[in-house]
């Protein structure tokens, strides 16, 4: 039967791929179908993908049939969702080159260290013990810097100066390495996008150093999340000394793709969800207002790895499972089809929103990965408000 799993999948991945250039939405279809045929030649054909953090490939049965029910079911469901839009990308690189974007760039890159600093705690970012940040930070501001750190990655690219940008890249990178986060892959991945828009094409040799320097990232980061002290001061000092272990890189690989089908088929095959933190992972009031530390402890693997998201909307039942992932893609269809035709810095704003989106539902609890449709659609709201104020303000 597994055979019968990677034939459908492969078969729903390539004809997603085959739709991504005209409506980005067939992203999550895409990746959902992807990770599942890597995993399962993994470990069926090949041995490669059963190397994944806290060995959660011998804790599951990676034949059992629900999780690939449910995997196909969710990209179905989800295209039916945002099929009812007629949606077709006409998007063309026509950034207004007339605006400074290198000034924004240098303006965005302190404000995101000074989030950064505030968010986390000065000394969690240069020197801590063990991989989790203490609760000297602040939370909301960690949220902005999560936000802003793609956006600056981006704008760095329009930079005029090569040795400067590349400088504050480099210091970026580092910085944000002390965090022992995957956060880190997204600059190569954002900056790399910001080299597109601005220059409207990429060559073979940037998408090959994109991707080995964002391989590169995540086993360092992988590397160093394990040590006794973490920080931008061991963790630099660490690398400097040992390298980055082969082995890591390859278990970075799998952290993204096999890492997530296991960690959803162990939470579906042998954890319970407890309803009380289902129902505030769904809620949409601030946290401040919920029992949010009950619901944290609540869905936990172990100590580092929560439910994924995906994980917990199938142990909520087949009904609810069908009802979010239908209205999952009813809102990202209503949000794209308001975007496919502004050719606007909103349209990379709400396509990174909902790249993350994908990649977090798979391993990143629901209600963080619920926050980002709300995010997406405030910046819609403002963005509306703001054309209101220039229609007005131009008939004045």
């Amino acid at each position: 039967m597994i055979y019968v799993w990677l034939i459908l999948s492969l078969l729903l991945c390539f004809l997603s791929l085959n739709k991504i250039k005209n409506n980005k939405l067939y992203i999550l279809p895409f990746f959902y179908c992807f990770i599942t045929c890597y995993s399962i030649l993994g470990f069926e054909v090949f041995s490669y993908s059963i190397d994944v953090p806290f060995d959660l490939y011998y804790d599951i049965n990676p034949y059992d049939n629900k999780f690939y029910v449910y995997i196909l079911s969710s990209c179905i469901l989800f295209i039916f969702g945002f099929s009812i839009f007629n949606i077709k990308d006409n998007y063309k690189s026509s950034f207004n080159y007339n605006i400074d974007l290198s000034r924004y760039s240098f303006y965005c890159f302190f404000i995101v260290l000074i989030s950064y600093h505030i968010g986390y705690g000065f000394e969690n970012i240069y020197y801590r013990q063990g991989y989790t940040i203490s609760g000297d930070g602040v939370p909301i501001i960690r949220t902005i810097y999560t936000l802003l750190l793609p956006i600056v990655a981006i704008l760095l690219a329009f930079d005029k100066k090569r040795i400067k940008r590349h400088f504050l890249l480099i210091i970026l990178v580092i910085m944000v390495l002390g965090s022992s986060s995957r956060n880190v892959i997204m600059i190569p991945i954002c900056y790399f996008i910001g080299t597109y828009l601005k220059n409207s094409k990429v060559s073979i040799l940037q998408i090959t150093f994109t991707i080995l320097i964002s391989v590169l990232l995540l086993g360092a980061v992988m590397e160093c999340r394990n040590n006794p002290y973490q920080g931008v001061v061991p963790n630099l000092q660490y690398l400097i000394e040992n390298g980055i272990n082969i082995k890591k890189m390859f278990e970075s690989i799998n952290y993204l793709t096999s890492f997530s089908v296991f960690a959803n088929m162990a939470v579906i095959q042998n954890f319970t969800l407890d309803l009380n933190s289902f129902f505030i992972s769904i809620n949409p009031l601030p946290s401040s207002f919920l029992n949010i530390n009950n619901m944290v402890e609540s869905q936990k693997i172990n100590q580092y790895a929560p439910y994924p998201a995906f994980s917990t909307i199938v142990k909520s039942g087949p009904v609810f499972f069908s009802i979010y992932y239908i209205s999952a893609g009813l809102l990202w269809g209503a949000i794209y089809k308001y975007i496919s035709d502004k050719n606007s810095f909103i349209k990379l704003i709400i396509l990174i929103l909902f790249l993350v989106y994908v990649v977090m539902s798979t391993q990143y609890n629901l209600r963080g990965v619920n926050r980002l449709i709300y995010y997406s659609m405030i910046v819609i709201f403002l963005y509306k408000i703001k054309a209101i104020l220039n229609f007005n303000l131009k008939k004045w």
